[in-house]
Formats: C-alpha cells, sequence, structure tokens
C-alpha cells in the first residue's frame, strides 16, 4: 500500500514538473516557448505567465514551461543564460520543484538549457541572454526581453529619434555618386526589430543595443553603405510574443507597436530630413 502510494506520489509530481522537449532543431539554434508552444524569434518580448518553473498548462505531453534555449548540437550539459545586468543565472542540477534557487535559475539537458522562474519577475525584467553551441560547436548569442504582466503592457513600443546622422563614407571621383552611411537611435526599444528599405527592398542594417538603467534601453541603427539618393524608411517594432488580452489582467490589451520613418536623400545626400509615420501601442 504505501509503495503504491510513493509511487502515486512520484508520478503526480513528475506531471506537475514537466519533461524536457523534444523538438531541438535539425541545424542552428532556437527559442522555444512551451506554455504558447511556440518558436519565437530572438529579441522577442514575453511577459512572466508565460513561463514557470513547472508544466503549467498541464499539456498532453508534459513539457514544462521554462524557456528552452535549444541547438542542434545534441550533447550533454550545453549552454548558459545571464540575467539583464549580464551575471550568471544559477544552474541548477536537481529536479524541477522547490528546492530550486529563486527567483531563476537554469538547467541543462542534452542539447538545450532551460530558463525556469520561481518568482516575480519584479526587480529583474529586461533582456536576457543564452549563449549555446550551434551543431559546428560555435558559440551564438539568442536574446529575450523578459518583464511583469505590467510591465508588459506598460512598455509602449520602441521611439525612434527623428534626428539622424548622416556621414559621408567616400567621395571617389570614380564613384557614380558619393558612399554614405544613415543612423539613429531608438529609445525605449529592446527587445526591437529592425527593417529599412528603399523603394520597397530590403537593405541591410546594423544594430548596436546598448542598455542602462531604468527604461532608458537604446538601439542604435545604422543604415550603411549607401549610393543612392532616395526615399528610405526603417521601422523598428517590438516582436510580441502575444498581441491581445493579457493573461490574468482584466480589460487590458497589448498589441504590436512600432515607429516608422522615412529618410529623404537629396541628390546630392548633404543632408537629410526624417519624418515619423506611426507610433504607438494599441489598448
Amino acid at each position: 500500500m504505501l509503495r503504491g502510494l510513493l509511487l502515486l506520489a512520484g508520478f503526480l509530481l513528475l506531471r506537475v514538473e514537466g519533461q524536457q522537449p523534444n523538438n531541438l532543431p535539425s541545424n542552428g539554434i532556437q527559442l522555444y516557448l512551451p506554455f504558447v508552444n511556440r518558436i519565437i524569434p530572438d529579441y522577442s518580448m514575453i511577459y512572466a505567465s508565460q513561463f514557470y518553473d513547472i508544466d503549467q498548462n498541464n499539456d498532453a505531453n508534459n513539457i514544462n514551461d521554462a524557456l528552452w534555449c535549444q541547438s542542434a548540437n545534441n550533447v550533454t550539459n550545453i549552454g548558459v543564460w545571464y540575467y539583464p545586468n549580464g551575471t550568471e543565472i544559477p544552474l541548477f542540477d536537481g529536479p524541477f520543484g522547490m528546492t530550486a534557487p529563486r527567483p531563476m535559475f537554469s538547467k541543462r539537458f542534452s542539447g538545450q538549457i532551460a530558463l525556469a522562474r520561481r518568482d516575480d519577475l519584479s526587480g529583474y525584467e529586461g533582456l536576457y541572454k543564452c549563449i549555446i553551441p550551434d551543431e559546428n560547436g560555435v558559440n551564438q548569442t539568442l536574446v529575450v526581453g523578459a518583464y511583469t504582466d505590467t510591465g508588459y503592457n506598460n512598455n509602449d513600443g520602441p521611439d525612434a529619434d527623428p534626428t539622424m546622422q548622416f556621414s559621408l563614407l567616400s567621395t571617389s571621383r570614380l564613384a557614380t555618386s558619393p558612399l554614405f552611411s544613415l543612423s539613429f537611435n531608438v529609445s525605449d526599444g529592446p527587445p526591437t526589430t529592425v527593417s529599412c528599405s528603399v523603394n520597397g527592398t530590403g537593405i541591410s542594417t546594423e544594430l548596436s543595443r546598448v542598455i542602462v538603467n531604468g527604461s532608458g534601453f537604446i538601439t542604435r541603427v545604422t543604415v550603411p553603405n549607401l549610393s543612392e539618393a532616395s526615399n528610405y524608411q526603417c521601422t523598428v517594432s517590438n516582436d510580441r510574443v502575444t498581441d491581445g488580452p493579457i493573461r490574468g489582467v482584466i480589460g487590458v490589451h497589448a498589441g504590436s507597436s512600432a515607429t516608422s520613418l522615412n529618410l529623404l536623400v537629396s541628390d546630392t545626400p548633404t543632408g537629410l530630413t526624417a519624418t515619423r509615420l506611426s507610433t504607438g501601442l494599441a489598448h
């Protein structure tokens, strides 16, 4: 009788804790959020009620609802998670459960490492970084912005500074036109997705993210190696995992937010004008 009760208790505990996912990528690396059953993009934005240290949603496969950093490199003891301030999140070797560190801990499995939350995120909001080797053994970095439910909702999206900087890179006489670059800052940005285009065709950008205290997240965006005068458009936005009602917050709706800028470069690029097209978060 006692043996049967112990086995039952162990089974129930196993169901609550959940298992590691079995969806490792065939190549490269990825972030997996089992609570919403989605592979999420790098620099996505999530909120506390989307990741845990147990199988919170009790799905059919009993997958633990942590945030998983995964690799096609299916070896043991892989990956490291970091807090927004750059310190390493404690690695826990025991089972998911009551003895793990607070507020966050990490736990390694073959080809993946879990970021598990045991406590409130207040005071720990920001950009969490995972470094994990790919199938070639080369370390790669994935970043996710994790916020309290309220902080997630109150983040009204990135603001692109309409003050642009113009840099002349080359004035060779052999060139049909000078080579130049455009750059601008995005505040309240990270995690930020940036896309720029000219005449509807996408062009490459360079991003340099700087994190300062409080809400002063800054992303420096540079559109390099331009050679034609035209109407350039850049859009910066948050990649929110969920648009719609936030779980546990009645009557609140968070939507994807974006700021767009038109960059007009004259025939002889000695300056430019910028016009903000749109910004804001839908409530």
